[in-house]
């Protein structure tokens, strides 16, 4: 019953959007007109969250809530996966299980997974991040490539996705200072630029998709709605986020994740304790 909800808030949720535009090709076309008329959520989206779903709905074999909330779940659980691999690269099998084990018990994968499509999103993001972890340590184009499309992914998906883009600069930038690894670094950037580029314009040829037009209208009815949020129950002063941001992460991630995520930048593995507290110390400067 409480996944179902997500899923009959027709005004607020992209549920509301499927069908809009006529055919997934008029829904990117037509995204940007159609902007005023949009659910809540996909006013401040790109079309990517309506396009997955609407795809669902053909596995599905319709948009009933329960039928989308069940595919949904079985999707957004296939994070697992790249999860695994990347971990795996990493540490080896053992912690790789023991990473996934807590993934799945993380309050924020839990709650997500129950109540919201963006679960949707985790599967691509884990890939895009193992495939540029990959490209970064087995050099490789076709690693490179797909980490490139996969980032191109997220920003039709979320624009805050795009955020993960400073993880890739950090190890980037720690490789080259560090491990003389050029080549890798180098051909990583160069490549996945370029298939950013090239999806982008793909869209944008197939459907007339103007992603930068779609930030501005997306950026300004965010600050709208905070406006109007602020004048209904005003916020905190702004230092106060400082605090309440950082203790929000921690809070949903868990008490577990937390720890171990603390006890690592100050304690980290012996197989490459320095590799090892950078990546950490990469993923709290994200």
């Amino acid at each position: 019953k409480r996944q179902c909800e997500a899923y009959e808030r027709q005004t607020y949720e992209y549920i509301g959007d499927i069908g809009k535009g006529g055919s997934l090709v008029g829904l990117f076309r037509d995204y940007n007109r159609m902007h005023p008329h949009l659910s809540m959520h996909s006013k401040v989206h790109p079309p990517g969250p309506v396009a997955l779903l609407w795809l669902l709905s053909y596995i599905t074999l319709g948009q009933e809530p329960m039928r989308l909330s069940i595919a949904t779940i079985i999707a957004g659980s296939l994070g697992l996966v790249p999860l695994f691999f990347w971990v795996r690269d990493l540490f080896g099998p053992r912690i790789a299980l023991t990473c996934c084990s807590l993934y799945c018990l993380m309050p924020s994968i839990v709650l997500f997974t129950a109540t919201s499509a963006d679960i949707l999103f985790t599967p691509i993001t884990l890939t895009t991040i193992l495939l540029f972890w990959r490209a970064l340590h087995r050099p490789s184009l076709a690693h490179a490539l797909g980490a490139g499309v996969g980032y191109a992914v997220l920003s039709l998906l979320s624009f805050s996705l795009l955020g993960i883009g400073t993880f890739f600069l950090f190890m980037s930038v720690w490789h080259l200072a560090h491990e003389r690894r050029w080549l890798a670094v180098v051909q990583t950037a160069l490549t996945m630029m370029l298939a950013f580029l090239a999806l982008h314009a793909l869209v944008r040829l197939w459907s007339g998709f103007d992603i930068l037009e779609c930030f501005q209208l997306c950026r300004n009815q965010f600050e709208t709605d905070q406006l109007n949020l602020d004048r209904i129950t005003p916020r905190y002063p702004s230092w106060a986020f400082k605090i309440l941001n950082p203790l929000c992460w921690l809070f949903f991630a868990g008490i577990p994740v937390s720890i171990l995520f603390i006890w690592q930048l100050f304690r980290p593995a012996p197989k490459d304790p320095r590799e090892t507290r950078l990546l950490f110390v990469g993923f709290a400067l994200t």
